[in-house]
């Protein structure tokens, strides 16, 4: 019998995973679709001119937004967009060379002829923050990718790779790196054929290990020429250079010198016309970083033109970048920044044009760095810099200009382009519409906006709605009290909570905001005609302490009933609040860090009735030194399921835990109980609602992720029972692209649906940013299961248990049925809230008593019968357990008694 009872419940179990819901296709929120400068921050351009027009890449950092709350995501990745022959994108927005897991940095870019090589410094070969290796992509001419996955072309174990160069000779690419603290065994050189084939399978060694850096190369008249810098005990750092053949092969008789002064000579950088190169570099004068850029003509038989060097500008105090250079058919370019951006021009003879530079938009300063340039189509050139106008909240974008003279400068334009990136969404729904509110952000700024959604999770509107244009808004709440909407948020600008309440229609009842107070990351909920706004606020204290607030708002006339209420006082650093409705009026949790400089955390909560009056805070989860945040409540009306996250990204231990308590306060769970078992992925941000039957627990998820450095996150989700039962213990998937998705809402959309939401990154046309899609369950009624074995009859049958119809409170009833009886003979229908299986008249009890009986029927001539069970609103969210009991007077056991095998059910909307 213990066997039986195992196989009950394992059968239990096995088919309550299988039961995954069923959600509408992603419906994604419609406007908010002007392409500008991206969010995040993008750097380290690289730019190289082609056949028509030029190629650019950079490091971008869309996919790892700070203002998005999540995982690390993709890091930094390699972004491109080509440039017509007039400097314009050719797209709309740029493409993602590929979303590899951690760091993707320090681009370079070179044309081979018929296509681009774009390689860079990638940190997932090793899957390692400590080791990284060359990688790269080829490009056409018209700025596609050739190439669906970055190819390896430098890779030493446990070596950081970091600074490299490459070049072409018409046919191949010739890619090179060294630096000291590499740990390559010198300046190493790969080549790549035009098809994307690495052809050195072992790195050449050009020069031997030595402290060298700042490593370049440029091809001209049958030799690429290497340039790097050298420390000489005589001279200190000084400029060094060797020729070599397309097999790699040294030309000449030795290395050779560009420059040696007593003085520091480094940052070196090579470009050719074709016939010969130009070397450019910096030139330390003492001790106290005074710079100036100098510059030499090299042969292509490896002569110095200029032993004594040009130089290009006067001494500099300050010094930011390294100088950039570029031929543009019949004169060298060579830039910098100095506070701004200068250029100067050098003659093919040798001569230079503009000593100390002409200015290039004199009133950006400290606006521009990390400068490259190419030559331009019809003469001149094209910039390329990191612009930081935008400011330091995720400001930093790539822009480029043409300059062919000091007379002819042209405009310039953001390269590095989007759509808004949606985060960071909230929702609150009416039961047949619903709200949702997200920060869109583009390049340092930010607003908030609103989007009416319909039953489906259909946008209604074909452009958002407006809340605010505070560009330093994060996030926003939204709660709806039966009549209207509240959206609240915190204004940066002077640290204010502040709200606006909005129609059903989307029109506002609050032409503008409406100050609380002071305080915080707020979260509201609505009730009735009320809402409760629940924030955060410092106190000025040392150290400094940081308390949760509440306050109770009335939804008709906007004014504040009660509060704002201090629902803690002790010690710690409260980040974060949520609250839920319960019959008895609220309960609020939040995070409680140790101190604001100390992030070990617990869970705290309180219950507040419906005056604003508020009990003793209690403890949900947090021993001595441990990390619990990010939680999240609801209530199905006779308790309240916590959920949050427990665990730290640092030693991987981050996973969902849930524990539940009565309104009234007493905790059902002695402790805490894991979400998902039996994965060692992490989950973490969730979001949980009751949709009228059971929990809705949303989550960032990394088990899809091959190595800890891959932090890309899906969005799963999980269902709980007011009785505790975890119906998903492994979850199910939401949304998983590939790339990111990020930042998970759920919340209940009436008749038993659910309403998700995530932000997903798209890397390509229209949008190139994170995104908002909405998915609906629509209800959740899975059909009953048959479980536990029957007992045979004195006819040498199985009484077979069935049903028809749906558990539904809508439908009414569900009619149970049974096949296989006693012909004729009495039957009753047993009814219990849990399953067993225990010895039972030389049968299996399938039911946990107590039992609920039914009146008898009798069976037909076939043995066949049929008990209609009347559904209620009471019953939902309960499971239901069903057993047929039936008189067998001549079974040979002597018990008179046959039993069919067992169903369950879930009683759903």
């Amino acid at each position: 019998m213990k066997t039986i009872a195992l196989l009950c419940l394992f059968t239990l179990a096995a088919q309550t995973r299988a039961q995954t819901p069923a959600l509408t296709p992603p419906a994604a929120l419609a406007g908010d679709a002007q392409i500008q400068a991206a969010a995040g921050d993008q750097q380290q351009s690289a730019i190289a001119a082609g056949s028509d027009g030029a190629l650019v890449a950079w490091a971008d950092r869309r996919a790892t937004l700070s203002n998005n709350a999540g995982a690390g995501e993709s890091g930094l990745d390699i972004w491109i967009q080509k440039l017509s022959s007039d400097g314009t994108p050719t797209t709309p927005t740029p493409v993602c060379a590929a979303f590899l897991p951690g760091d993707d940095v320090r681009p370079r870019v070179s044309w081979g002829g018929s296509s681009w090589l774009v390689s860079w410094s990638s940190q997932a070969p090793q899957g390692s923050i400590f080791s990284a290796a060359i990688v790269g992509v080829r490009v056409g001419s018209d700025g596609t990718l050739l190439d669906s996955t970055p190819f390896v072309i430098l890779n030493q174990p446990n070596t950081l790779v970091t600074q490299h160069a490459s070049a072409s000779d018409g046919q191949q690419w010739v890619v090179v790196s060294g630096e000291s603290t590499s740990g390559l065994p010198g300046i190493c050189a790969v080549r790549v054929s035009a098809a994307g084939i690495v052809l050195d399978t072992q790195p050449v060694v050009l020069q031997p290990a030595q402290f060298s850096a700042g490593v370049d190369i440029a091809w001209a008249q049958g030799s690429f020429l290497l340039v790097w810098s050298q420390y000489s005990g005589a001279t200190g750092e000084d400029i060094r250079a060797r020729r070599y053949g397309s097999t790699l092969v040294p030309q000449g008789s030795a290395t050779f010198t560009v420059a040696a002064t007593p003085y520091t000579e480094a940052d070196a950088r090579c470009v050719s016309n074709g016939n010969e190169f130009l070397v450019v570099w910096t030139k330390s004068l003492s001790g106290t970083g005074e710079l100036e850029i100098r510059a030499a003509r090299v042969s292509a038989t490896g002569q110095v033109l200029d032993p004594a060097g040009l130089t290009i500008s006067a001494n500099m105090p300050f010094h930011t970048t390294r100088p950039a250079s570029a031929w543009d058919g019949t004169q060298w370019f060579v830039g910098w920044t100095y506070f701004s951006t200068k250029i100067a021009r050098i003659s093919a003879a040798g001569a230079v044009l503009e000593f100390d530079g002409f200015p290039f938009q004199p009133t950006a300063t400290m606006q521009q760095a990390e400068l490259s340039m190419a030559g331009a189509t019809g003469g001149g050139i094209r910039l390329c810099w990191t612009d930081s106008r935008q400011g330091s909240n995720e400001g930093l974008d790539i822009h480029s200009a043409r300059i062919q003279s000091p007379a002819q400068i042209g405009a310039d334009v953001p390269v590095a382009l989007g759509a808004p990136a949606q985060l960071n969404a909230a929702m609150a729904s009416s039961g047949t519409a619903g709200l949702l509110v997200c920060r869109s952000e583009t390049s340092g700024a930010g607003r908030l906006i609103a989007a009416r959604l319909n039953a489906q999770g259909q946008p209604l509107d074909a452009e958002p709605i407006p809340v605010t244009d505070d560009p330093a808004v994060m996030r926003g709440s939204v709660g709806w009290d039966g009549s209207r909407y509240l959206v609240v948020w915190s204004r940066a600008s002077d640290n204010q909570i502040v709200y606006r309440r909005f129609l059903l229609d989307g029109n506002p009842l609050d032409g503008l905001p409406v100050i609380i107070g002071p305080g915080s990351n707020p979260d509201v909920v609505g009730n009735n005609g009320e809402f409760l706004i629940s924030y955060v606020r410092a106190v000025n204290s040392f150290p400094i302490q940081q308390y949760p607030m509440a306050v109770l708002l009335n939804g008709a006339t906007g004014v504040v009933q009660s509060g704002p209420t201090t629902l803690s006082a002790g010690s710690g650093y409260a980040v974060q609040t949520d609250a839920c409705v319960t019959p008895n009026g609220y309960v609020i949790a939040w995070q409680r860090n140790y101190s604001i400089s100390d992030t070990h955390s617990d869970i705290q909560a309180v219950l507040m009735d419906g005056f604003g009056s508020a009990a003793a805070p209690c403890l949900v989860a947090g021993a001595f030194n441990t990390y619990q945040g990010e939680v999240r409540v609801a209530s199905s009306g006779a308790e309240v399921l916590f959920v949050w996250r427990s665990g730290n990204s640092s030693n991987l231990t981050r996973r969902i835990e849930t524990r539940r308590m009565t309104v009234g306060g007493a905790f059902i769970d002695p402790l805490p109980v894991r979400l998902v078992t039996g994965l060692a992925a992490e989950q973490f941000l969730p979001a949980v609602t009751w949709d009228g039957t059971q929990y809705w627990c949303v989550f960032q998820d990394l088990r899809n992720n091959s190595a800890a450095l891959d932090q890309r996150s899906d969005v799963y989700g999980a269902r709980m029972l007011a009785s505790g039962w975890i119906r998903d213990p492994q979850g199910f998937l939401i949304e998983r692209s590939g790339n990111s998705e990020t930042h998970p809402q759920v919340v209940a959309h009436g008749a038993g649906r659910v309403l998700t939401a995530a932000s997903r990154l798209e890397a390509q046309t229209p949008h190139a940013a994170y995104r908002i899609r909405t998915r609906v369950s629509e209800g959740d009624c899975p059909s009953p299961s048959a479980y536990c074995i029957a007992k045979q009859t004195s006819i040498l049958t199985f009484p077979a248990i069935g049903w028809s119809g749906q558990p539904s409170v809508g439908a009414g009833s569900v009619i149970v049925t049974v096949q296989q009886g006693l012909p004729g003979k009495l039957a009753m229908l047993l009814r219990a809230g849990a399953p067993a299986a225990t010895p039972f008249f030389n049968g299996t009890l399938c039911l946990q008593p107590p039992l609920v009986r039914t009146p008898a029927i009798l069976l037909d001539a076939s043995g066949s019968g049929a008990s209609a069970l009347t559904l209620d609103v009471g019953q939902l969210g309960s499971l239901r357990y069903h057993q047929w009991w039936m008189r067998d007077p001549a079974h040979p056991d002597g018990t008179g008694v046959a039993l069919s095998n067992a169903l369950q059910f879930l009683v759903c909307p």
